[in-house]
Parts: structure tokens; sequence; C-alpha cells
């Protein structure tokens, strides 16, 4: 790929997530350009600087348009591939653009990403007043997005806990990759973050089966690849429990709290999900299960394939596109289209709020920074609706919801404290 076209493609996504508007294709492109380079998450970064934006638009401004447009007409018909960044300790820009065909190579390299910035800028603020969308209308506020930087108060590390069928408890995040338990034919191991199960040798024959228990704490998540090659990924406090090896009908498992599964196909197992009373039966797909015990209900949304929902002897299936919600204490099964990007943007390190209340906002966050809540006795209704990311601060999510809304954070330790704005 050209680097005019690395630089377009990026300030797409970049506009994009900056007015929220991105789908759950586009989040997880995003997430993925976001995570290959940590100078990727520093030019999100600048775009909130206001004075680093000053300093690119008067940049531009002292480039001679027709030169610029020659320099990049040049380097698109090169196939030489370059870095949208500039590499690390690279010298500062020059104050005019260069006027030889020999140093336009080293001129778009160190430029490219203030091309990326400038549309990113131009595409996705739009407003001087680039921190907040737009003011409240009635009780809704929109919350505009922070940028990814290195947060001191957002989860360091994958961190989890594998308790073992004879009740030992593995830290698996204080372990060297490598393997970690081997028995009845199965080994385990862990590779930054990901613990795998892979069979190794025979099951012995009517031995009986040995279940385990993956626990992803609050301000953590984890992946785990299953016997049979179905990957799961476990939100913050979320745990999974799972044979070590699956024999006879069915493949079953146990959720609390939340998890993205990639089922692998198997018609004679059918795999089956536990969770909050209900059960989520597939032959082979990929579909999110939200089912912690401080939310109103069960929600399961598909994104290919097809499953089958049963609560308290009702049933029901889902097609791609849709969400089932079962809510606690009701048998009852509601199906409707999913809103496929919020249901699975914590899988790209974003939250993605859509007409969110501020209990289920604060729910969100107290999962992900590990912290606790407390409300004052009288407090606004509001809800937000956004998108951000989840490698920002605690501090910096809390600024931005307080300059959308009606409310104010108090941050003491592992507790915060929402009160009525003063």
């Amino acid at each position: 790929m050209k680097p005019t076209q690395q630089a377009l493609d990026a300030a797409q996504l970049l506009g994009r997530y900056l007015r929220g508007e991105l789908t759950a294709a586009e989040a997880q492109a995003f997430g993925q350009w976001l995570a290959a380079d940590p100078r990727n998450a520093a030019l999100l970064d600048s775009l909130q600087d206001a004075e680093a934006l000053r300093d690119e638009l008067a940049f531009f401004a002292r480039l001679d348009p027709g030169a610029a447009w020659q320099h990049v007409a040049q380097q698109t018909s090169q196939p030489t591939v370059r870095p949208l960044l500039p590499p690390p300790n690279a010298p500062e820009e020059a104050d005019d653009l260069p006027t030889t065909d020999e140093n336009a190579p080293a001129w778009w390299q160190r430029t490219a990403w203030r091309v990326a910035a400038a549309a990113a800028l131009l595409l996705g603020l739009g407003t001087a007043t680039y921190e907040i969308t737009h003011r409240p209308t009635a009780s809704t506020v929109a919350v505009a997005p922070v940028p990814a930087a290195p947060a001191t108060s957002a989860p360091a590390s994958a961190r989890a806990q594998l308790k073992l069928a004879n009740g030992k408890v593995l830290n698996l995040h204080e372990l060297r990759n490598g393997s970690v338990w081997t028995g009845g034919g199965i080994r385990v191991s862990q590779q930054d973050g990901v613990v795998q199960y892979e069979v190794v040798g025979k099951v012995p024959a009517g031995s009986a089966v040995a279940y385990h228990t993956l626990a992803a704490p609050r301000g953590s998540r984890y992946q785990l690849v299953l016997p049979d090659g179905s990957r799961v990924w476990l939100n913050a406090a979320s745990s999974l429990r799972f044979p070590t090896a699956f024999v006879g009908s069915q493949r079953r498992v146990e959720l609390t709290g939340q998890a993205y599964f990639e089922v692998a196909p198997n018609k004679r197992q059918p795999f089956r999900v536990q969770a909050g009373g209900t059960t989520v039966q597939v032959l082979g797909t990929h579909f999110d299960v939200m089912a912690y015990p401080d939310e109103p209900g069960v929600r399961t949304t598909l994104l290919e394939g097809s499953v089958n929902i049963e609560r308290r002897g009702r049933t029901a299936r889902l097609r791609p596109g849709q969400q089932a919600v079962c809510a606690l204490g009701s048998s009852d099964i509601v199906i409707g289209a999913a809103d496929m990007e919020a249901a699975v943007a914590w899988k790209q390190d974003l939250f993605s709020f859509r007409g969110h209340s501020l209990p289920e906002v604060m729910r969100q966050l107290s999962r992900w920074y590990n912290v606790d809540v407390q409300y004052a006795s009288q407090l606004p209704e509001s809800h937000y609706s956004g998108l951000i990311s989840r490698r920002s601060t605690l501090p910096k999510v809390l600024e931005m919801l307080t300059l959308t809304g009606d409310v104010r954070f108090e941050q003491s330790g592992r507790t915060v404290r929402v009160e009525p704005k003063k």
C-alpha cells in the first residue's frame, strides 16, 4: 500500500472515530491500527492537544499547494512502502517544502503522518470545540473520544487466574510463557495473554471429566483456546468454567460476565453456553454473551451463523445481526436488531455508548478500571452517546463525562463518587 493511501485510510478511520461513526468492522480495523504501533496512539493523542493542532495548521498554511501536490503525486507512483508515522527520534520537519526531487522521499516519510493528522482533524472534528460533539438537549449528552494514550489509571496488562480441578489456583500473569499444566492427555500453555488447551494424548476411557475455570478480574481481559479449537475472549470481571476435554454428545461451558465466542464447527457435538439461567446452543458460529450479575438481564448478540436461545422451557433462534435479551426473573426471550458496534466494542478496547444511562456507563467503567462507584442521593437523569478508547485513563474519561453531563466525579483511590454539578 502506498504511503498516501496509508495516510488517507488512517485519516478516514480517525475521522469516523472522532465523530463516533465507526461500524463494527471499522472499529475492528481501528483497534488493529491503534495496537500496531504506539506512535499511532501518540498521533491520536495529538489531536486533542490544542497547541499541537495550531502548529499543524500553521505548517500546512506555509506549504505551496502546487508543489506539495507534485511531491505527493511523485510518491504515489513509487512502489516503495513507507511507514505512516516517522521513525523514533526522527529529525524535526523543515519549515519549507523541499524543492529538489532527491529529498522528496525523505520529506514524504516525515510528512505523511501529518497529512493523516490534518485530514483526520478536518474530517473528524469540524468545529473548534472538538472535545464535545454537541451540548445536551433534554437529557442526552454526546461524549467525544478520549485519546488512547499510555494510561496510569487504565489496565496495564492482561491478568487472569486459572482454577484447576483440584482447587489449585494459578495466577497466569505471574507465569512465564510456555506450558503451565499437563494431565489427562491435555496440555495447557500460555502466550502473551492467551491460554490454550491442546489434546496431546488419548483421554483415558471412563475417566471423570475435569473442569477448570478461567477468571479475568476487574481491570483486565483474557483469551482462551478450548480443547476443540474454539476461541473465547473474556471481558473484565468475567469467568468461564469448562471441561479439559469435550466428551459425550455436547460441549458445555458456564459463563459469568461477558465473553465473545468463535466456536469451532462440530455438528456431532453442539456447543452450549450456560449463563444467567439462559442457554445458548450453537454448532459453529461467532457471537457475544453478556450476563453480568449486576445487569438487568442476559444479552446474546449474533454476528454470523445461527444460535438457539433456551430459557425456562422457551426457545428462539437468532439470525446474524440480531440480539436476544432475557430479563432477570422472566422467561421471555425478546429478539430485535442488534447494535453490533456497541455489542463487541469492548473486544476492540472501546466503550460504545448509545443512549446509555449514567448507571449503565458507570457499571462498565467500574469493571474495566477496577473501581467502586458511590452515588449521591439525588442525581439528574442523563444519557450518553459516543465512542471512547478503553486505553484512556480513568481521570480523562471522567473529565469528558463531566464536561458533557450534569454530574461531576470525585475519585479517591479505588472509589469514584458521583454528585450533581454545583
